[in-house]
């Protein structure tokens, strides 16, 4: 009875296991493909805002930002309007990577033409001129025979604390991003 448990573990463990590896494996790719196609817009260097609900997309985002394309800005999507618009000017975000939810805030602050924001990526599929769709930026490159994370040991940072006036920057280095190099 105890082989049959011990085996049964084992065999639901190694499954479990593999199937860990596969979902790292795929995050790291598309990490890898989304910082490309970040760098094939022009981002590079440039200070990314990302909002909205812990989902893979998010994650996707803001790994792809901080693993050798810019500056990654998490906000949180339970920010007012006025506290969302205020961070990207104090942070000059160029990228805003954003749910469906966040859209008439964003556009509103590109309408207002107050702020650094040019480039907007929706999380959902959107079918708007000025929107790009992430999935979209996911198909369009192959990745380059010189993966984006071929930089140099800073890679870049992230704009936090926003509490106090000034936001504060923290760098990261290579090594905080070395487990997405393996795959």
């Amino acid at each position: 009875m105890k082989e049959k448990l011990s085996n049964g573990f084992v065999g639901v463990y190694s499954e479990l296991v593999t199937e860990v590896s596969a979902a790292a494996e795929r995050l790291g790719e598309e990490v890898k493909k989304l910082g490309t196609a970040f760098l094939k817009l022009g981002l590079k260097g440039k200070r990314i805002a990302v909002i909205g609900k812990n989902r893979y997309e998010w994650a996707l985002s803001y790994y792809a930002a901080v693993c050798g394309v810019g500056t990654v800005v998490p906000l949180d999507k339970g920010l007012p309007a006025s506290e969302i618009e205020s961070s990207i000017l104090r942070a000059k975000v160029y990228v805003s990577v954003f749910e469906e939810s966040q859209l008439d805030i964003i556009k509103d602050i590109v309408n207002k033409k107050i702020s650094n924001l040019k480039t907007l990526i929706c999380m959902d599929e959107l079918k708007d001129k000025v929107v790009k769709n992430l999935k979209d930026l996911l198909k369009s490159p192959k990745r380059s025979s010189s993966p984006f994370l071929n930089a140099p040991s800073h890679l870049s940072s992230i704009i936090t604390n926003f509490i106090v006036v000034d936001p504060t920057s923290i760098p990261i280095y290579k090594s905080f991003a070395i487990i997405f190099a393996s795959f």
